[in-house]
């Protein structure tokens, strides 16, 4: 019945450089406690404060950041294009250290040694077990145990986490990919500093990665500044999120920091694609997420592999494909692979809970829609029907599809809002020692933890069908 399901992975690797944005609430339960929330943005809502307080800031501060970041690609590129520097496997891959390294350093500065000592001793160990033939569980387990120990003890950790699963990935999938015939230490070295993915991601295989050194895709300024448009329209949206009237309604309030998140989320992955694209990866390789399948999910499967498709690619293809070819539990399988995405992300304690509740909301979707498409005879399953169905009488365009996936994806919606927005400016409290005390986060309680309890009549009703 499972079969066609996919593991994936909705919270990847955000970056939450929203500061200005702080949930206001004392723990209570009371509207007002909301209310007095949104008193702090109410100002934004003049466009001269809006600019003054946050426009402006902003881009002088990440605006900077991501010009820094656009003119060291830039200058990656131009010099790879050289016949004396592209010719040569040394000099191309002393290029992606050295300039992977600056993009690095300008964002972290001090915090550029962990990464460094990080990256090298994950060389050390693939390059000690790749004989192995638990080679890829035992390089997963040390990744897992040392940016969980990072998490817990490291300052500011959450600042380069992202760097840390971006390369703990990258060396896994060479595991399964290459097997035995690894490259050499510095090719995996420029591979894993590669400018282009080395901050923002995304998650290239080895295989994409010498395709950009050895034939790069030509530039196309149209759709690069395409990219840097949009890149800056999302930085300038997230300032603009927040002085949204809610009416001081409790939903509104969840889904404004939600959607605040998201813009965020879409912000940085708008800025991969001009890295991406301005060092060479393919236009082919460029769909690297969909907003519109996450602002309108159709079903919460899609939006986990909408959020960040290669990650989410990565995930469903080295460990729930794996699993589940040894395993006839699917859902256990599924589950496995939400844990090892909390592992990644260090056992963050909301986005751990965030990640599990997915993998239980996404399966249980997954089965009810499966059971009332074959009942109701309809095209209503998580998992797209063709445009033109023949295993349904009721297709995409009858009523009765219409208003059964209608409902399906406001419910879906309402769960995106319940649960995104606890993320909201996460690092505003990473070294806070209360905050990894705090196993309910407040906003949930303040919903009447409604998500869950929706999400268990949908488990009644497909036991009872």
């Amino acid at each position: 019945m499972y079969d066609d399901y996919d593991g994936g992975d909705e919270y990847d690797d955000e970056y939450y450089d929203n500061k200005h944005i702080v949930w206001g609430g004392d723990g209570t339960s009371d509207t007002s406690a909301l209310a007095d929330e949104y008193e702090n943005f109410s100002e934004l809502a003049d466009p001269r404060l809006l600019y003054s307080n946050c426009l402006l800031p902003t881009f002088e501060t990440a605006g900077l950041q991501l010009a820094e970041t656009l003119a060291l690609c830039a200058v990656f590129k131009v010099v790879l294009s050289r016949p004396a520097i592209s010719s040569s496997v040394l000099y191309r891959n002393f290029v992606n250290v050295l300039i992977g390294l600056t993009v690095l350093y300008r964002y972290f500065a001090d915090l550029l040694v962990y990464i460094a000592v990080y990256s090298l001793c994950l060389l050390l160990l693939v390059t000690l077990v790749r004989r192995y033939r638990h080679a890829f569980v035992a390089v997963l387990a040390v990744s897992i145990a040392t940016i969980t120990s990072c998490e817990l003890f490291l300052p500011h950790f959450i600042l380069i986490r992202s760097v840390f699963m971006l390369m703990s990935i990258k060396m896994l999938s060479l595991l399964i990919d290459m097997k035995t015939n690894l490259p050499l230490s510095f090719d995996m070295l420029a591979y894993m500093f590669n400018p282009g993915t080395v901050l923002f991601g995304p998650f290239v295989s080895y295989k994409q990665f010498l395709d950009s050194m050895e034939k790069p895709a030509p530039l196309s300024i149209t759709r690069i500044g395409k990219y840097i448009g949009l890149t800056t329209a999302l930085l300038a949206a997230t300032c603009a999120v927040m002085p949204l009237p809610t009416g001081n309604l409790r939903l509104a309030f969840v889904y404004r920091d939600a959607l605040n998140f998201r813009v965020s989320h879409y912000f940085i992955s708008y800025m991969s694609l001009v890295t991406y694209s301005v060092c060479g990866y393919g236009a082919e390789d460029s769909v690297l997420f969909s907003p519109l399948d996450i602002e309108l999910p159709y079903s919460l499967k899609q939006v986990t592999y909408a959020w960040n498709r290669p990650l989410s690619t990565f995930l469903n293809r080295y460990i729930f494909k794996t699993h589940a070819a040894t395993s006839r539990n699917i859902f256990f399988s599924l589950f496995l692979t939400y844990v090892v995405s909390c592992g990644l992300h260090g056992f963050n304690l909301y986005i751990s809970q965030i990640l599990l509740s997915l993998a239980v909301y996404s399966y249980i979707e997954y089965a009810l829609r499966a059971k009332l498409a074959h009942c109701l005879d309809a095209c209503i399953r998580a998992v797209r029907c063709p445009s033109e169905c023949a295993e349904h009488a009721y297709t995409d365009c009858s009523a009765r599809t219409l208003l059964l996936n209608g409902m399906f994806l406001l419910c879906n919606v309402f769960h995106l809002a319940y649960l995104g927005c606890v993320l909201n400016n996460l690092d505003l409290y990473a070294d806070d020692p209360e905050y990894k005390l705090d196993w309910i986060p407040t906003r949930w309680s303040n919903m009447g933890y409604a998500s869950p309890y929706v999400v268990f009549v949908m488990y009644i009703v497909y036991i009872v069908l």
